[in-house]
């Protein structure tokens, strides 16, 4: 449990730096933390829900080749072709999420809190993916920087993003709604009968979904897909649900008080469009689907990263800075806490 809160409070202290510029250089703060967590994610052994099966898929490629995405493949033929063992393809994998992590982070902040921006995904996302679902971690980081490219209307960027992300995690596909959700304006189209028409067509999935998604257990004909959408894989738990809605909610909270239900600023309003889209998602899916549910509306929910910062540094009094700084540090904490505390997380260095 202790090393996963000695690197969060490693990452709070070099926020401060980069805050501050207590360095004279920005860069020099978000340079050690980043060998920090190349470290910390690349030298670790059998940790994660998931690990001990990328390791089996390593150790017996030719058995899994045709049957997990490409991009990853590639990478474990990369490693091997060099006679490197596993820890090298962790390693590797860490490396490439977090250059693009940091890089995205950077594209759509500039520097001063990318690194209290990738401790919102340190607390959550990177532990439950980077930690267990690799392959997802990759595509999670690559379709950050989709996120940005779709934000700044690169189409080409954008969509070569898209097909690289899905190259290591076949859910990607999901990221092609980036485009219409950072460039459609979909408040104009809000109104009395639109209200209507969602809450009926919320009810009408809710009635007839259940039926439908767990009938695809039987013809989807895509590695594991079957067993995420049987019945059988999807119990819901009243409390897991719950527990979800609250970490997943705060982001709205804080804007709905800083911004009084509205903000002028283009970047704000397009990323809360974003998340808005991946909580009602989530609030929706999860009681029917849990694992699918979660994997798909962390591409966008994700966007916590970016739109959290972005409002607190428009809070105009330091004292209520400060106040939703230690809120949200006790709710990262929190998030952090549900990992640390996983038995198959117990972290230990090397296999």
């Amino acid at each position: 449990m202790y090393p996963y809160y000695l690197v969060f409070f490693s990452l709070v202290i070099l926020s401060f730096f980069e805050y501050f510029n207590l360095l004279k250089n920005r860069g020099i703060p978000i340079l050690f933390a980043f060998f920090i967590l190349f470290a910390f994610t690349g030298l670790r052994g059998d940790v994660g829900t998931d690990t001990s099966s990328y390791l089996n898929i390593f150790n017996n490629l030719d058995l899994y080749n045709e049957q997990i995405e490409i991009g990853f493949v590639y990478l474990n033929e990369i490693v091997r072709y060099f006679g490197l063992n596993f820890s090298f393809l962790l390693l590797l994998s860490a490396l490439i999420s977090l250059i693009l992590y940091f890089y995205s982070l950077y594209r759509f902040l500039g520097f001063g809190v990318v690194l209290f921006s990738f401790l919102i995904i340190y607390c959550d996302l990177y532990l439950y993916f980077n930690f267990s679902g690799i392959r997802q971690g990759i595509a999670l980081s690559i379709a950050l920087l989709a996120g940005y490219f779709s934000f700044k209307k690169n189409l080409f960027s954008y969509l070569i993003a898209v097909f690289v992300a899905t190259l290591f995690h076949k859910s990607a596909i999901i990221i092609l709604l980036y485009w219409p959700l950072f460039n459609i304006d979909f408040r104009k189209y809000l109104n009395f009968y639109s209200t209507l028409l969602f809450i009926f067509l919320a009810f009408a999935w809710f009635s007839i979904s259940k039926e439908i998604l767990y009938g695809l257990s039987d013809v989807v004909d895509i590695k594991g897909a079957g067993m995420y959408f049987s019945q059988s894989y999807n119990e819901l738990n009243s409390n897991a649900y719950l527990n979800g809605l609250l970490r997943r909610f705060y982001p709205l909270v804080i804007f709905f008080i800083v911004f009084r239900f509205s903000s002028n600023n283009e970047i704000i309003k397009k990323l809360l469009a974003v998340y808005l889209f991946g909580f009602i998602f989530y609030a929706l899916n999860y009681p029917i689907l849990q694992d699918v549910t979660v994997r798909l509306s962390s591409y966008f929910l994700m966007f916590e990263c970016i739109l959290t910062p972005l409002i607190l540094l428009r809070v105009k009094y330091t004292f209520n800075r400060i106040l939703f700084f230690v809120v949200i540090l006790f709710v990262l904490v929190y998030k952090l806490h549900s990992y640390a505390r996983i038995e198959d997380f117990h972290y230990y260095l090397y296999f």
